[in-house]
């Protein structure tokens, strides 16, 4: 994240909300998710107001304004349905004659509207989310019942919902049953900065944490949106797979041993191993020349601290290239990142051979 523009926000900031939403959904659910932890970007404020939301935290506001802001231990129906006056599949006129027939027809609309109340009220809803619009009759009748509402959510606050609470997206709210509602701890519409959002939090499926992006402009935002995400799938890799010293620590590691295995191989196998160990410290080499070293006393020195210490690498944040303990500098890289790495080049390097080989036949 040093290398990215976040704004008036720290990278060590930055790093330690990366970690607590992790360890928060990881530590919680039988099984991780990275859809567990969202990203909500929210423009209006300094990215220093950047914060982490334990909980689903959708940007959706309640149909009426005296619906209650706040609920505790809630049932929760999660629709894909407008809940207005269906229309026909033909287009009908009707001829009012009389102030009593237009009333009928009133009476006739508003009672199909108090339905859509009814049905969930009696399967014991408490909040409804729905991805469609709600008609303002709909969300009168619902708040009679203390039903709290909120509509045109995204698909991606939708799914993100029926994750965490279990709720089914259903297409109708007739014969809904127990099974198809969600349930979580707490349902509140809560204030950050100039800008309200809807918290899900204590959702009965899975844990889930929100880290809510603020930043002046887009710009500002998609930077540090990007510099998250980043430190999201980094932060996942490191504690599923561990991580290993970085700051090219590894590769001067794996390339001593290469080497010191390469003495009992006899014949050109072993200027191929040799030339392996070569390929490997391109890392480091690479290192040495982006702060300005000579590469090749910059690797002299890396591979002699090693020899000395049993762990060396380019520390100070990669800008003198002091050669130190990266772990003394808490430098670490993800170790399935670096084995996937090495692994692929193997054998994007087998491959080539193979072709040379076959165009050579020829």
């Amino acid at each position: 994240m040093t290398g990215k523009g976040t704004g008036d926000v720290t990278a060590d900031r930055l790093a330690t909300l990366v970690v607590e939403a992790v360890e928060t959904v990881q530590a919680s659910n039988d099984a991780f998710n990275r859809e567990d932890i969202r990203i909500q970007p929210q423009t209006g404020s300094s990215s220093a107001s950047t914060e982490l939301v334990e909980g689903v935290a959708v940007d959706a506001e309640r149909t009426l304004d005296r619906m209650s802001a706040a609920a505790e231990d809630v049932s929760v129906a999660l629709l894909n349905t407008e809940l207005d006056i269906q229309e026909g599949d033909f287009d009908a006129e009707y001829n009012i004659s009389s102030v009593d027939q237009l009333q009928a027809a009133v009476d006739a609309e508003d009672a199909e509207l108090q339905e859509y109340a009814n049905d969930l009220s009696a399967a014991g809803v408490d909040v409804v989310f729905s991805s469609e619009s709600i008609a303002d009759q709909v969300a009168d009748h619902l708040a009679r019942e203390d039903i709290i509402a909120f509509d045109d959510l995204s698909s991606d606050e939708a799914d993100a919902v029926a994750r965490a609470t279990g709720a089914s997206q259903l297409g109708t709210v007739e014969d809904i049953e127990s099974s198809d509602l969600g349930r979580a701890d707490e349902v509140s519409v809560r204030q950050f900065g100039e800008d309200n959002l809807t918290v899900i939090e204590g959702g009965a499926e899975a844990k889930t944490a929100t880290l809510l992006i603020r930043g002046g402009t887009d710009h500002v935002i998609d930077e540090v949106e990007r510099a998250i995400n980043d430190a999201v799938d980094v932060t996942v890799a490191g504690i599923e797979g561990g991580i290993v010293p970085g700051a090219g620590a590894t590769e001067i590691a794996i390339a001593d041993h290469i080497r010191s295995e390469s003495a009992g191989i006899e014949g050109r196998q072993q200027l191929a191993v040799d030339a392996f160990a070569d390929a490997v410290e391109a890392l480091p080499r690479t290192l040495a020349e982006n702060v300005g070293l000579d590469p090749i006393d910059a690797l002299v020195e890396l591979r002699s601290t090693y020899e000395s210490e049993g762990v060396a690498g380019f520390v100070a944040a990669g800008q003198t290239g002091d050669v130190g303990n990266p772990i003394d500098e808490e430098v670490f890289d993800p170790a399935d990142v670096k084995h996937e790495a090495v692994t692929a080049a193997v054998e994007a390097t087998t491959m080539i051979a193979r072709i040379d080989d076959v165009i050579s036949a020829n």
